[in-house]
């Protein structure tokens, strides 16, 4: 797969990686909130090892010790001593081993400076405990050094929480995110779909005529009272050029019958139907008469032409005019000879659209394109399957039709 069919997938499944997201945000919160990160503010006090350099005469070796002191005064402000003294002082009611667990400790690098961080719910006493533990090693016993400890800036009560909680919880979206995506992915990858016109030629090496847009995505509305109509009115008038063009390249001969043009889609989808309609109209609205065959009769086209079957009629071939100058639609079924039905509208109709059925699930799509001068494979993209639309070609070069190649329909 190319980069624009990874796009395509992302796109065709945003609403389910958004769920991912949202979902892993949630997780991430709740996570927080039974971790006892959220709500948690931190507040750190600074504390400086070495001592009043003053009072031993500048003696290096002293700088030196401070320097080898100062990770273990880090280490001892969550040592069980310094948090009891804390407990003690401050009244709490907990135990060293869970105090420790809210604090974090760190030496600011290239100097003797350590940084005492207590995350706690309630801010006021996030601080009062960084303080403490400041105030108890200032005060612990040590070398022959007055003020070899000395606290530099006292802990202020935090008004923001502690970020921790969100820097969890994006990490969680983030992980629900690539675990939806790579269930799509691998998905998508199994199915062996067509996603784009680039990727149909590219992996089949079959000529794309269009690629479209179906009526029913999104902000494409379809044309009102003409529910089959696409945007792409120009890309259509060019197709028929190119029908025509092809017919006339190929000498076609008619043979008492109007030019004959079968639609037909690898599976089971409106895609034939939409590509069928709007070939049609296209191809009318250049001045042609044409006829738009249905010879689906699961297809929507009678639903969007408005033709309804008359009991009394159903073997009677008839013309049903519709909103497009020189375009009618008719129904075929396999009760009447197709070659009857293509004589007897060789009078009405200077081309022949046939809207057919799946060609691999359906006896009457053979039938259908077997009566046709030329056929378009019309593909789904990301429903149709690779091997199908191959396997399509393949079965309208056995019927020995021409197919001119594939029009992409971005459902």
């Amino acid at each position: 797969m190319g980069l624009q069919d990874y796009a395509y997938i992302f796109i065709r499944h945003w609403r389910s990686l958004l769920l991912g997201l949202l979902a892993g945000l949630l997780v991430g919160v709740g996570a927080s909130i039974w971790l006892g990160y959220l709500p948690r503010y931190a507040a750190t006090a600074t504390i400086a090892v070495g001592g009043d350099v003053a009072t031993v005469d500048q003696n290096t070796s002293y700088i030196n010790l401070a320097d080898e002191f100062a990770s273990t005064y880090a280490d001892l402000a969550t040592r069980a001593p310094v948090l009891d003294a804390v407990i003690a002082e401050l009244g709490l009611d907990t135990s060293p081993a869970s105090l420790k667990n809210a604090i974090s400790t760190s030496i600011v690098q290239d100097t003797h400076l350590i940084e005492i961080t207590v995350s706690h719910s309630d801010p006021r006493l996030a601080a009062d405990i960084a303080n403490g533990i400041a105030r108890q090693l200032a005060t612990l016993p040590t070398l022959r050094v007055r003020n070899f400890v000395v606290p530099v800036e006292a802990a202020a009560v935090p008004t923001q929480l502690d970020p921790t909680w969100l820097l969890l919880t994006l990490i969680v979206g983030a992980l629900g995110v690539l675990l939806v995506g790579g269930v799509i992915f691998l998905r998508e990858f199994m199915r062996d779909a067509v996603y784009s016109g680039a990727s149909l030629e590219r992996e089949a090496g079959m000529p794309v005529l269009v690629e479209i847009h179906t009526p029913k995505q999104g902000w494409r509305r379809a044309t009102p009272g003409q529910p089959w109509r696409t945007q792409e009115v120009g890309a259509w008038w060019a197709l028929a050029q190119h029908c025509r063009r092809q017919l006339e390249a190929n000498g076609v001969s008619a043979n008492g019958v109007p030019h004959t043009i079968a639609v037909a889609a690898p599976d089971e989808n409106d895609a034939s139907a939409v590509v069928a309609a709007n070939l049609a109209a296209g191809w009318a609205e250049r001045g042609e008469r044409v006829v738009l065959l249905n010879t689906d009769a699961r297809s929507h086209l009678n639903e969007w032409f408005g033709i309804e079957a008359d009991a009394e009629e159903t073997h009677q071939l008839r013309l049903h005019p519709t909103s497009v100058p020189n375009l009618h639609t008719a129904v075929w079924d396999d009760t009447t000879s197709l070659d009857e039905v293509l004589h007897a509208l060789r009078e009405h109709a200077d081309v022949v659209i046939l809207a057919s059925p799946s060609l691999l699930h359906s006896p009457v799509s053979v039938e259908t394109v077997r009566h046709a001068h030329g056929a378009l494979l019309a593909v789904t993209s990301g429903t149709s399957r690779l091997s199908a639309t191959i396997e399509a070609r393949d079965v309208l070069d056995l019927l020995d039709i021409d197919c001119w190649g594939a029009v992409v329909a971005r459902a």
